[in-house]
């Protein structure tokens, strides 16, 4: 088929094959969940880009008319995928990845979208979520500032190595929901894995970065300016916690746990039965498996789901079974 916008609808689910991303930061916890990531000398798996449209960490069809296509390619044919909501893009304007924080990441920003577009090329800026898929006792986020603060404070604050004493930590646990907002000062700390849906972006400030090195024994780069740019330096407004908005039907249940202007995360469980499903046509959806085995089945295809398996869901898709006892993290754009 051509590489240009064909007049074929597409509407039936693909399951995906992530990518990886290894850092002297990550763990082994994903690698049960993935048991073909690669380990390379001296680093760790650290993240698996799910759903990811990205360049270098394209997610690919396993199966189905695009087996062995990337997602941005098959967007780039069937840009109606997207929804009416995104209506005249041809790329995914977000994307899932998984995290394991076998140690501390840096304390960063992300930019909003304006600041993004005005010194960044191509790129968006990133507001993004965190699920807590499991956590290790004591774990922890740091999240905005403890008080109203300036520019030149949090400057002379980051020069005199005394900016933590400035910042919220804010212990996590499984399920909990964390949005944060472009601008926010922010880091995981050591102990939890977790889901993060974002915008399509992978600009990050580096403010801090406990004075590691690689295994070449090089200190990764700070964009301090930038960051001080971008942060915002009012008091961290409250974490956000599940919104807990359930409903129950046949076979299982769904519940709202997070919303911005970007997308919205539900929790869809299916309960040792078979529900039917499809999307909007104003959306597409993606479905992560974060817990359980299932089967997923329309017009005769059938595949197995398991735990760490993402499903791309076209806007107006075919009306699809899944049969099973599994719990599935939903994001709508």
């Amino acid at each position: 088929m051509s590489e240009t916008k064909s007049n074929m609808s597409y509407k039936e689910p693909i399951i995906l094959t992530p990518s990886f991303r290894y850092s002297f930061w990550g763990g082994d916890r994903l690698c049960e969940m993935f048991p073909n990531s690669r380990k390379t000398s001296g680093t760790s798996l650290a993240e698996v880009w799910l759903c990811s449209t990205y360049p270098e960490n394209e997610s690919i069809a396993d199966g189905g008319a695009y087996d062995g296509r990337s997602l941005r390619e098959i967007i780039g044919i069937h840009p109606e995928m997207l929804g009416t909501k995104n209506d005249g893009l041809r790329d995914l304007p977000i994307m899932v990845k998984m995290i394991d924080a076998g140690k501390a990441l840096s304390l960063q920003v992300h930019p909003d979208d304006d600041y993004a577009e005005a010194h960044e090329e191509d790129e968006l800026g990133k507001t993004e979520l965190w699920y807590v898929l499991d956590a290790e006792e004591g774990s922890a986020v740091t999240h905005g500032f403890l008080h109203d603060s300036s520019r030149e404070e949090a400057e002379r604050w980051i020069l005199e190595g005394s900016l933590g004493k400035h910042l919220r930590i804010v212990p996590v646990k499984k399920g909990d929901v964390v949005l944060v907002d472009a601008g926010t000062v922010h880091g995981i700390n050591a102990g939890p894995v977790i889901v993060e849906v974002q915008e399509r972006s992978d600009i990050t400030y580096r403010i801090w970065d406990y004075d590691r090195t690689d295994e070449f024994g090089n200190k990764r780069e700070l964009h301090l300016s930038k960051a001080l740019d971008v942060m915002n330096y009012k008091k961290g407004r409250d974490i956000r916690r599940p919104i807990r908005q359930l409903s129950f039907y046949p076979g299982g249940s769904t519940e709202l746990l997070g919303r911005c202007r970007y997308f919205d995360l539900h929790r869809l469980a299916v309960n040792d039965s078979v529900i039917r499903h499809g999307s909007g046509e104003s959306s597409f959806e993606i479905l992560i498996c974060i817990d359980g085995q299932a089967e997923i089945k329309w017009a005769g295809s059938g595949r197995p789901i398991k735990t760490g398996t993402c499903v791309f869901v076209p806007a107006g898709s075919v009306e699809f079974e899944i049969e099973g006892s599994a719990v599935f993290l939903k994001v709508e754009s």
